[in-house]
């Protein structure tokens, strides 16, 4: 099992994320992080099971899974034997992501 770790943008990404969902919808809010709680435990299981960022530019090997509309961009790498999943940005699925990861 695979270590989840957010770093500070995408922690955020994510803390601005909710905060607009929950003026807009508490349910929907609600929602959304039992969904993103949900992907965070399958990515921790299967790492390499998020859809890969076909870019050959960046200079990291992406992964992304999608909650709601919102893509969760992903590397995976391994620490002192140990699998970690750094979650490093968020951007809505309909954003210009691809300028923006780069």
């Amino acid at each position: 099992m695979a270590k989840i770790r957010v770093t500070k943008i995408a922690e955020d990404d994510i803390r601005d994320l909710v905060e607009n969902l929950k003026n807009i919808n508490l349910k929907l809010a609600k929602r959304f992080i039992t969904e993103l709680n949900d992907q965070n435990a399958r990515i921790s299981l299967f790492p390499h099971s998020g859809t890969p960022v076909p870019l050959k530019k960046l200079k990291l090997k992406y992964r992304y899974f999608k909650v709601s509309g919102y893509l969760f961009f992903y590397i995976v790498k391994e620490e002192d034997d140990e699998l970690i999943v750094e979650i490093s940005r968020v951007f809505a699925e309909r954003s210009n992501w691809i300028g923006l990861l780069r």
